[in-house]
């Protein structure tokens, strides 16, 4: 397998992964849910705010360090460019994973 085949097929690979993580997260920004039974405490709101400017705060720095690889991959070559491929997909990979466990974590919260 040639150098630039290596390379189309692992820049395939991180377009997928980025595209599809895109696509969960407008699909959960557009999810709905049941109205509560019972109206949030003060608190509770506070909480919930608090928590989701953490959470955008996380994505912003983690589009931010996205972005500066591929900055970095677009101005490399050779074994550079493939390495800077590997470690955006290493990051790619790292955010699924972590954006699963968030996901569980807040599931589990909300059923209890």
């Amino acid at each position: 397998m040639t150098r630039h085949t290596l390379s189309m097929a692992a820049l395939g690979i991180v377009t997928a992964l980025y595209t599809g993580d895109r696509r969960t997260v407008a699909a959960q920004q557009t999810h709905d849910h049941p109205a509560a039974a019972a109206p949030a405490l003060p608190q509770a709101d506070a909480n919930r705010m608090r928590m989701h400017a953490e959470i955008m705060s996380a994505m912003k720095a983690r589009d931010a360090k996205l972005s500066a690889l591929v900055k970095t991959m677009d101005g490399a070559t050779g074994n550079a460019k493939i390495e800077t491929i590997a470690t955006i997909i290493r990051e790619l990979v790292t955010d699924q994973k972590a954006m699963h466990e968030r996901m569980a974590e807040m599931h589990q919260h909300m059923h209890q």
